[in-house]
């Protein structure tokens, strides 16, 4: 079946020559190898770029058989999202982008979470049917700052990215990772990785060259990587002086060949380096691009040296590999997978003047690397391929999809001074025409005279088995824990009232859950103004609400959780002891934290699923019980389990240390 497949390849970062950083060239090989075996592959920039630079990208692409899609950036929404930040945001311009294309397969850069949304639309049955996708591990943010040393720019923010980016690998069909390494990484973290996982080393393009070992120069070592903590040039200068002080044999000529693109090094680290080499002869060159280090390495037949301190799959050794150089490399992260044992050393000063004092001893003509280019196109070639026809064979025929009854559910309705509104809110749960759907609405204390389509909806609606139920004011948690307790099923949706469902809600919310297992499905929203009609989309111009989920620290914050509505199962209402009461609280906001703190599994549907009345009286905009409702959420952090509060801990001291001194 080769080559007969429509792919899509959505990356943040792609490189249009043979120069670009690891995760560019990544996503290149890997449209390019499927290109050149007859796929049409579809690359989804996910980034902003200027014109000079879509149009140079655009004729690259058409020069290879890709297609460039969507390449001057994804649309701006049509009205401000709250919910959600900008890598989710990004997430979701791209599910709406691809959820309108037809594909085989969907691939992934695991790189800013470009696929959370698509990830979750799949696993709630929303989008993509049986389409598989899979993620390419290549350097999550997490393992990108423990690589470079650093914190990130804001460990808070930075929080949200890492769980999207892990959320969007443990929901994907598969996964692909170039390497053993990080597989180990994820699953170190805790994370459950999907049940198809593929290792795919990089499949660059042409074949092994032999090299010149008989005539290699060993007293020339040429430094070969990024000049930043990741690649290992302290290291190098540490081995060196250990060398020194031993009596050891120094090299002739070190030569310092960093990579374009690469972050610089501070002085303070150059001249170490200086003093650490001492008289050998110093070469240094920065910002060098790819094919000019390999012609270098080539004139000088010199011993490449990677030192490198962390890596996945490194295209410095990939590259040593095929050019045939004579080199040596640290055993970080998954370059002992790629090569010859004989060539490796711990990624320590002491390791490499080890292997440097051995350097005469090492005949670079009888290794055998594992890594090779062509069997590395045929691996990913085979992958895709099978994938693919997996796919197709399971993929049901086009015709009528009978739709199941949906199960006994009840909408919890709280009701107060809200008449006018009770009509249109209970009429449109009515037009769903669902036999098994209850509806308890509880008036919360309304004056009786203000109540007139209240009490004659429940003298034509309680013979039916729904429930009008009035009660003294005790705010809006007591009013939602008293209709649950009222509620005949185990299924509960949450609904206000003022708002308005879209007529397939409570459809959506069940399917969402039932294909994807979830405890509780948020709801999605957009804002209207106050109107005594039913809205329409035209009408919806103020504001979507689309919550993203993510951790306990982002959600302590800002409400990235989820509104009222939801979907939630009886048995995890039961097990958090329902809403909370006080009056001063946003027990809706307070009621997910906790659900997410306990473990349940919490999704949020990938699209609006109705209207929300922006009432200015409304408690969406009661800024003024500001200092009540963080104390109420906050007052929960010592019922949370001790690992979450932990890492919250955790991440608060590293924000505060990273503001402070910017580590």
């Amino acid at each position: 079946m080769s080559g007969s497949g429509r792919i899509a390849i959505v990356s943040p970062a792609i490189a249009d020559t043979a120069e670009g950083e690891d995760i560019d060239l990544a996503c290149s090989y890997y449209a390019r190898t499927l290109a050149d075996a007859g796929h049409q592959v579809e690359i989804l920039f996910a980034a902003e770029i200027g014109r000079s630079q879509r149009d140079r990208w655009g004729a690259w692409c058409d020069g290879r058989s890709l297609t460039l899609v969507n390449p001057s950036g994804l649309e701006r929404p049509a009205m401000p999202i709250q919910g959600a930040r900008w890598y989710t945001e990004r997430a979701l311009g791209l599910l709406d982008l691809l959820r309108g294309r037809t594909y085989d397969y969907i691939l992934f850069q695991d790189w800013h979470a470009n696929g959370f949304w698509s990830v979750r639309a799949r696993a709630m049955g929303v989008a993509f049917g049986r389409t598989p996708i899979a993620i390419m591990v290549h350097a999550p943010n997490q393992w990108q700052n423990a690589a470079q040393r650093t914190f990130g720019h804001s460990p808070l923010e930075e929080s949200g990215l890492n769980w999207a980016e892990m959320q969007q690998i443990a929901g994907a069909d598969g996964l692909i990772s170039p390497s053993r390494h990080m597989l180990r990484w994820l699953r170190e973290r805790g994370l459950t990785l999907p049940d198809d996982v593929a290792i795919c080393p990089y499949p660059i393009e042409g074949q092994l060259s032999r090299g010149r070992p008989e005539t290699v120069d060993r007293s020339h070592l040429i430094y070969h990587g990024c000049l930043d903590a990741r690649g290992g040039l302290q290291l190098l200068g540490g081995a060196l002086r250990r060398l020194k002080e031993r009596g050891g044999r120094l090299p002739s000529t070190v030569s310092v060949i960093a990579r374009s693109g690469a972050a610089g090094p501070s002085t303070d680290d150059l001249s170490a380096f200086r003093t650490a080499v001492g008289a050998v002869a110093l070469h240094i060159e920065t910002d060098v691009e790819r094919a000019q280090a390999a012609d270098y390495i080539r004139r000088c037949n010199g011993v490449v040296v990677i030192p490198s301190a962390a890596e996945n799959c490194p295209w410095a050794v990939i590259d040593a590999i095929v050019d045939g150089a004579c080199f040596i490399a640290s055993e970080a992260g998954g370059i002992p997978e790629m090569v010859d044992p004989g060539v490796c050393f711990p990624a320590t000063a002491q390791g490499l003047e080890r292997k440097l004092s051995e350097l005469g001893t090492i005949d670079f003509g009888r290794l055998r690397h594992s890594y090779d280019p062509a069997a590395a196109r045929a691996t990913w070639s085979a992958h895709v391929d099978e994938r693919i026809a997996r796919a197709r064979t399971g993929r049901p025929a086009a015709g009528r999809v009978l739709r199941q009854a949906l199960p006994p559910i009840t909408v919890c309705m709280p009701f107060y001074r809200h008449d006018r509104y009770i009509e249109r809110v209970v009429g449109s749960f009515l037009r769903m025409g669902l036999p098994q759907l209850q509806l308890v609405v509880v008036d919360d204390g309304t004056p009786p005279a203000e109540r007139p389509h209240f009490n004659r909806l429940k003298a034509e609606l309680e013979p039916f088995g729904h429930v009008f139920h009035s009660q003294p004011n005790g705010g809006a948690g007591v009013a939602r824990n008293t209709a649950v307790s009222l509620a005949r099923n185990d299924l509960l949706l949450n609904f206000d009232a003022d708002n308005v469902p879209f007529e397939d809600m409570v459809e959506r919310l069940w399917r969402a859950m039932d294909h994807s297992g979830a405890d509780v499905v948020a709801a999605p929203f957009l804002g209207v103004d106050p109107m005594a009609r039913r809205p329409t989309l035209a009408d919806a111009t103020r504001v979507r609400y689309q919550p993203q989920g993510g951790p306990i620290m982002l959600g302590l914050i800002d409400n990235i959780l989820g509104d009222t509505c939801a979907l939630v199962r009886r048995t995890v209402f039961d097990a958090l002891g329902g809403f909370v009461e006080q009056r001063e609280s946003l027990e809706d906001w307070d009621f997910f934290l906790r659900v997410v703190a306990a473990g349940f599994r919490h999704l949020v549907y990938p699209d609006p699923l109705f209207f929300y009345t922006m009432d200015t009286g409304g408690r969406l905009h009661q800024q003024t019980r500001e200092y009540e409702n963080r104390s109420n959420l906050l007052s929960h952090l010592g019922e949370m389990p001790a690992h979450v509060t932990a890492e919250m801990a955790r991440t608060l001291i590293l924000e505060f240390v990273v503001s402070r001194r910017g580590v």
